[in-house]
């Protein structure tokens, strides 16, 4: 039997005024004759691993000194638990239908959504976070954020989504007085602006996070001190962690940890020789962790093979020691010579075998494009002359820059129960 049913059964047995007592409030639904204690507990316990972003915004941060001129913000947050025999038909009439009719939100990645809502049928638990951030000189910037989460509870699948969007202008730039009036320029980007910009936008999307989950935790009736910790006199607080797929042995945290390591959340110096500037960047970022039946791992792979090079993909597939790990592969790197944009890929990817049969899987990879500025270079002849890959200064820096990126977005976004490591 269901121990969440049997603890009913046991509850009634002693007292049924007892159910109904605040100190007891356990959101019990009564389903004919039978007596269910739903999925608040893990919905709870979800919510708090997934989107409460507290320990992030209560780090010592250096406030941000770039130069906006304006920032517009939009959001989109849901939470929802579906039968797992009914997600399909969720997919198909609900989550579309309702994606759909948001015409004031064009730039949902409704296609995405879908996707990963499906699929969570090879997972145990999963999460993914995406951010891509975007600049052109001559229009504006943007910033787009999603994190993705769902988790097998019992029969059920509880999943969130919280996405932001945001669009920036930068000041622009006075330059020196031509002939009656003054003259101004659309201002072009460092590494390190591009640094500072996307380490702001973080704050604003977990804090926006925060305040959705917590109002989620507010209507389900568990606040600050949480009405659910009660339940903990019944013992059942380390099964809800393994129940939910929380609970891992401490050396997979380790070697999980290890992928992204907390020396390489470094401040970049700021560069200002003319080939350090762009008019144009482009930056997209996943980071996806997976616990799953060995099983499913063919099938995961065929979905989600674009984000990996080969090498990441066979060692994911083929993997038969306690794990395996491919580190920083980069491939597609082009010339940068100034006249068209360059662009590089690169992904590291991570298998640990948890049991004979099942497994984590952990990658991030990254597909960055950026254009310098001819007009911040024109002068500089031995630019003009560079015709071979990267400077190497340069290729150092962009690498840095994705490496800040992942170990960052890694350790503000996994769950405390997978950390081997406190902010």
């Amino acid at each position: 039997m269901n121990k969440f049913v049997l603890l009913a059964f046991l509850l009634l047995s002693m007292s049924s005024g007892a159910l109904a007592s605040k100190e007891h409030k356990q959101f019990v639904y009564v389903i004919g004759t039978a007596l269910f204690i739903h999925v608040d507990l893990g919905l709870e316990e979800f919510l708090r691993n997934e989107f409460d972003y507290a320990s992030y915004l209560n780090q010592d941060v250096i406030p941000s000194t770039v130069p906006f001129r304006d920032v517009n913000t939009d959001t989109f947050w849901k939470l929802e638990s579906v039968h797992q025999n009914e997600l399909r038909r969720y997919i198909e009439k609900n989550i579309t239908k309702e994606l759909a009719g948001l015409e004031t939100k064009p730039w949902l990645p409704t296609d995405q959504i879908i996707d990963e809502l499906a699929q969570c049928i090879h997972y145990d638990y999963g999460t993914i976070n995406k951010q891509h951030f975007m600049y052109d000189k001559n229009l504006y910037g943007w910033m787009h954020m999603m994190k993705f989460s769902c988790i097998l509870v019992d029969d059920r699948y509880v999943f969130g989504i919280f996405l932001a969007r945001f669009r920036f202008r930068l000041k622009e730039v006075l330059l020196r007085k031509q002939y009656r009036s003054w003259a101004s320029n659309s201002r072009s980007i460092t590494i390190r602006d591009t640094q500072k910009m996307i380490e702001h936008f973080w704050g604003m999307f977990a804090s926006e996070s925060d305040k959705c989950a917590r109002k989620e935790l507010k209507k389900m009736g568990f606040h600050e001190d949480s009405e659910a910790m009660d339940t903990r006199v019944f013992n059942i607080e380390n099964n809800i962690d393994q129940e939910l797929g929380y609970s891992i042995a401490t050396e997979a945290k380790r070697v999980i940890n290890n992928m992204y390591p907390a020396s390489d959340i470094v401040e970049l110096s700021q560069n200002t020789r003319r080939d350090h500037f762009f008019k144009n960047v482009s930056i997209p970022v996943t980071i996806r962790l997976v616990r799953l039946r060995n099983r499913e791992i063919p099938a995961v792979l065929d979905i989600v093979w674009k984000d990996l090079s080969t090498a990441s993909q066979n060692s994911l597939e083929m993997c038969s020691t306690q794990f395996c790990e491919e580190s920083d592969q980069v491939s597609e790197l082009t010339e940068f010579n100034g006249s068209k944009p360059s662009r590089f890929f690169k992904d590291r990817a991570l298998r640990y075998n948890l049991s004979p049969d099942s497994s984590l899987i952990t990658y991030a990879s990254s597909r960055p494009t950026f254009f310098g500025d001819s007009g911040q270079q024109s002068k500089s002849t031995k630019f003009r002359k560079l015709k071979k890959l990267i400077a190497s200064e340069t290729e150092t820096e962009w690498y840095k820059l994705l490496d800040w990126q992942v170990a960052h977005n890694f350790r503000a976004n996994i769950p405390d129960a997978f950390r081997h490591f406190t902010f």
